[in-house]
This record gives C-alpha cells, sequence and structure tokens, in this order.
C-alpha cells in the first residue's frame, strides 16, 4: 500500500481520452461563458447610451474616480480624450448656483449617505445641462464602504419642460390676478377652488 499510492501510473488510452475530451469541454464552457458576458455588456452599453446615461464607481476617501464610462464624460461636457481621475475634475464643471449643493450631498456620501439629486453643469460652449444622479456605497464585508457606485442621466428635456410649463403657470397667475371681474375655477359641486385677487 503506503508508497505504491503515491507512484504515478500510466493512464490507459480510454482514461487520456476522457481527460482530454474534460478539458476540451471546459475550454467550451469557458469560452461560451465569455461570450455571454460580453454579449450583456454590449447589451448595457447600448441601453446606458440609449437612455443618456453614464456611469462611475468613485473613492469617497481619496476622491479618485476608480471608473468611469464615456457617456459619463459626455454628460458633464468631456470628450472621450479627456482623462478624469478625480471628482473635482467633474465639479469643475457644476453649475455655479448648484456648486453647494453638490458639495454637501458629496460630502454626505462620504459619511456613507446615497446620492440623490438634480443639478446643473456647464458645457464647454456655455450651453447648461441638467443631470439627475444617484449614487450607492459598496460595502465590504465588514461594512466599511469600498466606494460609491452611481449613474448620471441627461434630464435637460424634462427640466426644460416644467420651467416652461412654470414660467407659464406664473404669466397665467398675474394675468388671472390681475383681471378687475371676479374669476375663479369651481369644482362639479360649486366649490371654489381658486379665484383671483380683487
Amino acid at each position: 500500500h503506503g508508497a505504491d499510492d503515491y507512484v504515478i501510473k500510466p493512464f490507459s488510452a480510454r482514461e487520456l481520452l476522457a481527460r482530454v475530451q474534460t478539458h476540451v469541454d471546459m475550454a467550451r464552457m469557458r469560452n461560451e461563458s465569455e461570450e455571454a458576458v460580453s454579449q450583456k455588456q454590449q447589451q448595457l452599453n447600448v441601453a446606458l447610451e440609449a437612455s443618456d446615461t453614464g456611469t462611475f464607481r468613485w473613492d469617497t476617501r481619496t476622491g479618485d474616480f476608480l471608473a468611469l464610462d464615456e457617456n459619463f464624460k459626455r454628460l458633464f461636457g468631456f470628450s472621450p480624450e479627456d482623462t478624469l481621475q478625480h471628482f473635482s475634475d467633474a465639479m469643475s464643471r457644476v453649475h455655479p448656483e448648484d456648486v453647494a449643493a453638490v458639495k454637501a450631498a458629496v460630502e454626505a456620501c462620504r459619511e456613507g449617505a446615497s446620492f440623490d439629486m438634480e443639478h446643473r453643469v456647464v458645457l464647454g460652449d456655455g450651453n447648461i445641462r441638467w443631470l439627475y444622479g444617484r449614487a450607492r456605497p459598496l460595502m465590504d464585508e465588514h461594512g466599511e464602504m469600498l466606494c460609491m457606485v452611481g449613474a448620471c442621466t441627461d434630464v435637460t428635456r424634462r427640466k426644460q419642460s416644467e420651467l416652461e410649463a412654470l414660467a407659464a403657470n406664473a404669466k397665467f397667475r398675474a394675468v388671472f390676478d390681475q383681471t378687475t371681474v371676479f374669476s375663479g375655477v369651481l369644482s362639479v359641486d360649486g366649490t371654489v377652488m381658486d379665484a383671483n385677487r380683487l
């Protein structure tokens, strides 16, 4: 017994073929898995681009970006060749009136809070883009924050529509309130819902 168990014995032809077939099958499965992952990544990239969304991973301790995609750069007005290494690179594009709110939200992230806000960025040509950003902390097995993982989506068209609706409502309210005769909005049962100020 003893030492005989450690001596390498030659394979039979059948055993050798079985081992080779196993390695071939494992290589095929690995290739299929890699192709499936690649296809899923392509689908995700197309979906992100179609929804005007960019993604990032950010180290809250150092402020460094660990990863970000081309859509994220584009949303902040950077070209694909531009290198964004630090969060301050993206902050340089935040609209001056939104900087304080974004900085406060970022500081809260450093304490483990989620990021969820709309803000403006100023593009290189001076145009304004509205972004909706969301990020969540990624924790390790000990509950320590590793980084923030998030996404930004271009919401400029929706914001412009909201602002136009607010302006139209304000204009209507001004005319409505300046009317010298009673004007009001009544419900079906005759309750006054709104009235001008005479």
